[in-house]
């Protein structure tokens, strides 16, 4: 049972970023033709924005190139996951669960669409505001990041265990 519970939070992260990503393409279309208000926040502000490279549109210019590699990745992800589930490591679980959400997510786009759907940009002045990311990105990143802090916590633990 404590498995199913990574494997919804994946799932979970899936559904929500797909949903977002037609409800954002259909907002956007919708306020393009004046026909509608587009909502923002203090944080975020709703943008419609295809990704046809990585992040920040890196290899934008050889999309054929960013899906294999984005797939390739996605695959080994999910080949990897099962091992990840068997090992008493919460922390390691989560971020893998994350990544590997955000992950399906942004492949399924590529290969459905042929481009990622970004529809967020954080509502500041600058470049920053410029960025456009989806919520799959931002559980990537937030999995790297916990993947980091799980790693770091366990060289800790073996340098604890073996002072002892």
């Amino acid at each position: 049972m404590s498995q199913l519970k990574y494997i919804l939070i994946a799932f979970g992260i899936f559904a929500t970023d797909m949903s977002m990503k037609n409800t954002a393409e259909e907002w956007v279309n919708l306020h393009e033709r004046g026909e509608g208000e587009l909502p923002e926040s203090k944080i975020f502000v709703p943008r419609k924005f295809h990704n046809r490279g990585f992040a920040m549109n890196v290899g934008d210019k050889h999309p054929d190139r960013v899906t294999m590699a984005t797939l390739a990745t996605t695959i080994a992800l999910a080949l990897i996951y099962p091992f990840v589930l068997n090992r008493e490591r919460p922390l390691r679980k989560l971020a893998y669960s994350l990544q590997l959400g955000g992950a399906c997510s942004n492949t399924y786009d590529r290969l459905k669409r042929g481009y990622v759907v970004d529809y967020l940009s954080f509502n500041v002045k600058g470049k920053a505001g410029k960025i456009a990311f989806n919520i799959a990105d931002m559980a990537i990143v937030l999995g790297a990041l916990l993947s980091i802090l799980d790693s770091f916590l366990n060289v800790k633990e073996k340098i604890a265990e073996s002072t002892d």
